[in-house]
């Protein structure tokens, strides 16, 4: 019998810990009984029993009201029956812990940190060893679309190695950029090692000012100390592409069939951010930013984007977050997985409208078939949705927030996302 104020699942941890020193739990798999080496105890399994019991009456409950109110008591039984099933695992010598992937680094942001940046490594190693082999296969007399290849044609794209009418003057270029990135790989890879193996587990307990990067998942301050940073870090990136337009040899320009230094990018502001909503400097377009079609417009927008990442980057860095925004987000860390996801889907879908704009895409470099590369960006970015819906769903139950209005508002933003790209797909194959 429980007292009043303990809640079930502390109850039951508590219990949990109780058999843990009574049940030969600690002992070693080699000592334990044959059953429990089997994998459950005689007690685990009365226990988990139990637990399926309380499983099957709140669905019946469920099913019999139509209603979710009892879904957060569902997630606790399921987690208390997950939990037993860990400690018989562990009594029986038996871990299954490799499919959770990150998860099992939630709580360790030192660690987490390393496979962050172990995978930045695989990342660039993708990048420099594909390159290097599509220079490998490479033939001069063929197009790059006609021999297939994928980085070669984007190296172009950036001014790199080209002449007039897409013709390749030398593939030395690319073969340093592969190089380049391979030994950024092991670079990444090295850091990943280090943070791994000498890095602290949880940044806290760094030193100096590593440890102002700690995070606590329910601490919007700390997260939002780090989203400064990483918007500033993408305001670089953004820069990075202006220089290389500005100073750097220029970009392939698909109007005048050969690269050029982008001297006056543009930047009016009005110019600009009419394209976010379809006003183009040609009228209306439904394709919105993917009708652009001059390399000012292009690098005038990379520069506004680096501004904006730049100032909302410091913004974040010394201010907190206000109290309407964190009652309008879950701070947890499956939640903060499911806005990356949301962020990565709608840039997947986004871009699949870029895939048939041919200033950003020459034809000479890209060809004209283009409806596979679209297919597949809008696959990615469904996907991504998903996943993004998946995990905030589960994020909100954690929470206690999931309810019938939160299902609701889920299928209408889920509607009304696919009729927009519906629609905007329509009008773009009137126009």
């Amino acid at each position: 019998m429980q007292p009043d104020n303990v809640s079930e699942p502390e109850a039951k941890a508590e219990s949990l810990t109780k058999h843990s020193g009574n049940d030969g739990i600690e002992n070693s798999a080699a000592d334990s009984p044959a059953e429990e080496r089997s994998g459950t105890s005689p007690k685990g399994e009365l226990e988990n029993s139990q637990i399926a019991s309380k499983l099957e009456s709140s669905a019946e409950e469920n099913q019999a009201t139509g209603k979710l109110e009892s879904s957060t008591e569902t997630f606790k039984l399921i987690a208390q029956l997950e939990g037993t099933l860990e400690v018989e695992r562990e009594a029986s010598g038996v871990k299954f812990d490799w499919p959770k992937g990150n998860a099992r680094l939630t709580d360790l942001s030192g660690w987490l940190l390393s496979a962050h940046i172990a995978h930045a490594a695989l990342i660039m190693f993708w990048a420099g060893s594909y390159t290097l082999w599509e220079v490998t296969q490479f033939v001069p007399t063929e197009s790059f679309y006609e021999q297939g290849l994928v980085l070669l044609p984007r190296l172009a794209n950036l001014g790199w190695g080209v002449g007039s009418n897409g013709t390749v003057l030398s593939i030395q270029p690319y073969f340093n950029i592969a190089i380049l990135h391979l030994v950024a790989s092991a670079v990444l890879a090295a850091g990943g090692l280090f943070h791994l193996f000498k890095g602290p587990k949880v940044l806290k307990e760094a030193e100096g000012r590593a440890a102002k990067f700690h995070y606590d998942w329910d601490n919007p301050d700390s997260l939002s100390f780090i989203l400064g940073h990483h918007l500033i870090v993408l305001g670089f990136g953004a820069l990075l592409l202006v220089l290389k337009a500005m100073v750097f040899g220029g970009l392939y320009d698909a109007n005048l069939h050969a690269p050029r230094i982008i001297s006056a990018p543009t930047l009016n502001s009005f110019r600009i951010f009419g394209y976010l909503v379809g006003y183009t400097p040609h009228g209306w377009d439904p394709m919105g930013m993917a009708a652009v079609d001059n390399l000012e417009d292009i690098v005038g927008g990379h520069i506004w984007i680096a501004i904006l990442c730049f100032a909302g980057g410091f913004w974040h860095i010394v201010t907190k977050p206000a109290n309407w925004t964190q009652q309008q987000f879950v701070y947890e860390g499956e939640a903060i997985l499911s806005y990356s996801l949301a962020g990565l889907g709608l840039m997947g879908i986004i871009s699949a409208y870029f895939v048939f704009n041919t200033t950003i895409y020459p034809v000479e470099l890209f060809g004209n078939d283009r409806l596979l590369a679209a297919l597949i960006q809008i696959t990615l970015g469904l996907a991504f949705l998903g996943g993004h819906v998946w995990h905030n769903l589960r994020a909100q139950q954690k929470a206690g927030r999931l309810d019938q209005a939160a299902f609701f508002t889920s299928a209408i933003a889920g509607i009304a996302m696919i009729a927009l790209v519906s629609t905007s797909l329509g009008l773009n194959a009137l126009t």
